[in-house]
């Protein structure tokens, strides 16, 4: 589009010199129409300009998205969440503290990267901070515990025949399997809330159940739980029986 612009410009500046060697004849009727081309193809030329602009803006919009993948916090609302009676009075939450909403259950951290979900020593939700945003990178197993989908930092590392798709928002990563199913959904709700959901399966084919409604591990139901874990992870299991990798 650029050249186009250049292209018209050209135009224009060529029929004005023939408009005024027209006017100079005192070829009026031709030079009116020949002013007409002119002043056309300039106008042409600056919805040219104005369209490349456009592009250039979406272009580096999106190359600076693909760059940086990272996730900015939204405007939304902490979702409200209540301590158990035993953990009234016990448990201090620093200012500092950021909520990691798993399914039904809650725990915050107040230092990065911080481990989702993990599985012996291995980290298979793992949420990173900066300033501008979180990273979130993940592994995502079949029944049989073979690896299918790997994210690292945003983007997909490992994703075999393209069976999995990223769909992104500023403030929000879903992975979406073939079946147009939600694999795994992070919303970066605001500066101090991260929401994770999904159905997915861990390394051994440990099924894992996150929505707002309920919180199934391996068919059990969670408990609820808030805290800042002392290993570093949110969710801990030990590792699996089969470690195929």
């Amino acid at each position: 589009m650029e050249i186009a612009t250049f292209v018209f410009i050209a135009i224009s500046g060529m029929l004005g010199i023939v408009w005024g060697v027209f006017a100079l004849a005192h070829h009026r009727d031709i030079g009116i129409w020949v002013a007409c081309a002119a002043v056309n193809a300039l106008v042409i030329a600056v919805f040219c300009h104005l369209q490349n602009q456009a592009w250039l803006n979406d272009a580096k919009s999106v190359d600076s998205s693909e760059t940086s993948g990272i996730l900015i916090p939204g405007n939304g609302e902490t979702p409200e969440f209540r301590l158990s009676p035993i953990a009234k009075g016990k448990i201090i939450i620093p200012t500092s503290a950021v909520f990691l909403f798993l399914g039904t259950d809650v725990a915050w951290t107040s230092t990065f990267p911080h481990a989702v979900i993990r599985q012996g020593d291995e980290d298979m939700i793992l949420v990173e901070k900066e300033n501008s945003g979180i990273f979130i990178s993940a592994k995502i197993f079949d029944k049989e515990g073979k690896i299918i989908c790997q994210i690292v930092r945003n983007r997909f590392h490992l994703n075999p025949d393209n069976y999995f798709r990223i769909e992104r928002s500023p403030n929000r990563l879903v992975v979406i399997d073939k079946e147009v199913r939600k694999t795994l959904d992070v919303e970066f709700i605001n500066t101090r809330a991260i929401r994770f959901s999904g159905t997915f399966y861990l390394r051994g084919g440990l099924p894992i159940t996150l929505t707002q409604e309920q919180q199934q591990i391996g068919g059990l139901m969670g408990f609820n739980v808030i805290g800042e874990h002392p290993d570093g992870a949110s969710i801990h299991f030990p590792p699996a029986s089969n470690t195929t990798r």
